[in-house]
């Protein structure tokens, strides 16, 4: 009788970062003989969200898994984590100027996480509302969105808009004389 070889086990990264994607954490066996492959069969080593986590090796499975052994390895389970990450911009945030009476500007933006607001103000230290404004002026824009467990809330630079005033034009009647009545 032939005894199975022990296997020891390195874990990959244990310490991750919220992205929005699903993170996963494998680990290496230690003492294969050149050119054994096992597949390493998981429990809890898989999860998207901001936590604690514990992953366990359960078994090993593949054609040379019966030539080895993982029982009293001391590393068949590790601790490992999502951390909150901080949530940003994927491109910059603009608007264009436009003159009163003409369609509004669209503004563009987005956050890496979430659903982006634009806000706006007539005041760069004002208080901000989502009513974008319609009036002739100066104004400022920016984005802003909520934070979750798994990203935090954002608020970007602001950014300077003009709604500029709309030229008047003055029709007069084309009238070479007139006689002044004494009336204004």
């Amino acid at each position: 009788i032939v005894d199975k070889k022990p296997l020891t086990f390195n874990w990959s990264e244990t310490k991750l970062v919220y992205d929005g994607t699903t993170k996963r954490i494998i680990a290496t066996p230690v003492g294969l003989e050149t050119g054994d492959a096992v597949t390493i069969n998981y429990k809890g080593n898989t999860a998207i969200h901001k936590g604690e986590y514990t992953a366990e090796i359960v078994s090993l499975s593949g054609l040379k898994a019966d030539s080895y052994t993982i029982e009293n390895a001391p590393s068949l389970s590790t601790e490992w984590s999502i951390a909150k990450t901080d949530n940003d911009l994927t491109m910059g945030i603009s608007i264009d100027n436009w003159t009163y009476g003409d369609d509004a500007s669209v503004p563009k933006g987005e956050v890496l996480f979430g659903q982006g607001i634009f806000v706006y103000s007539d005041d760069v230290h004002g208080t901000y509302t989502e009513e974008q404004p319609t009036e002739a002026g100066t104004y400022f824009m920016k984005l802003v969105a909520d934070g979750t467990d798994d990203y935090g809330a954002f608020e970007s630079n602001t950014v300077r808009f003009v709604i500029k005033k709309r030229p008047v034009t003055v029709i007069a009647d084309d009238v070479a004389s007139a006689a002044f009545d004494g009336l204004f």
